[in-house]
């Protein structure tokens, strides 16, 4: 059957197919338990709201408010609810603009939640988008995947002066998170900004920084530096005693 965790996954979608297929009464909360169980793989999960959605569309949308809105059900419930509401979205019906902007701006809220609600946010047609982005990317209370994900945002959006102005901003301050720093290089070169390059020199010939991160702007400056560049990636050379930086120096020359 269906709930039997025993049986062949090929077999669990045929039986929630033809469940589906002879709606009654008890299918619904059957979808529902599925949708709801932590143990079930993904993929089944998701089928079950999808079959929610097919079977009853507007008693599937008013399950599924409900689950996005309960923050005691399991995470990966309410995105996936949440990623229904949208393929479902009817505007003002479902208010499902309205219940991401809710999400977005409750920081006790899921961490993974508010970033599938940020992208989702960042694909919309919102005047006020751009301005509520950088606000996620300057806030000193905001997640850094929050950060991270408002700037790539930004960055699709051809935000370009205020990109480059945070990616300076953070890679100038040690006590940036180092997994925003080490993003922040990457952008430099992918915005091909050379008035990152001095930065990226000063992490790259400060010992103090670790030794990733070192590495990574090395790399970067190899990539796009020029002559004066690689004559400043040649002297340091000479004064690096770390091994392992020194073979990164050799491979950016």
């Amino acid at each position: 059957s269906l709930t039997n965790r025993a049986r062949a996954y090929s077999l669990r979608i045929e039986s929630m197919d033809e469940l589906a297929h002879t709606y009654s009464s008890k299918t619904f909360p059957i979808l529902v338990t599925l949708l709801k169980d932590s143990q079930e793989d993904p993929p089944l999960r998701y089928r079950a709201a999808q079959k929610l959605v097919e079977i009853d569309g507007t008693r599937a949308v008013r399950t599924l408010r409900e689950i996005v809105d309960n923050q005691s059900e399991d995470p990966f419930a309410r995105r996936t609810s949440l990623a229904l509401l949208v393929e479902k979205d009817e505007g003002a019906v479902v208010g499902v603009r309205q219940k991401i902007l809710a999400i977005l701006d409750d920081r006790s809220e899921d961490a993974a939640l508010r970033q599938y609600a940020l992208g989702l946010y960042g694909a919309w047609d919102d005047p006020g988008k751009v301005q509520k982005l950088r606000d996620f990317v300057d806030s000193k209370k905001e997640t850094l995947g929050m950060k991270t994900n408002a700037l790539f945002i930004l960055e699709s959006l051809e935000d370009l002066e205020f990109v480059s102005s945070a990616v300076h901003r953070f890679l100038k301050d040690k006590g940036t998170p180092q997994e925003l720093r080490k993003n922040c290089v990457i952008m430099a070169e992918r915005l091909g900004d050379p008035e990152a390059l001095p930065l990226l020199g000063g992490i790259a010939r400060d010992r103090d920084e670790s030794s990733t991160l070192r590495q990574l702007a090395l790399g970067t400056l190899g990539r796009m530096g020029n002559d004066a560049t690689i004559n400043d990636l040649e002297g340091m050379l000479r004064s690096e005693s770390n091994v392992t930086i020194r073979q990164t120096i050799q491979s950016a020359i």
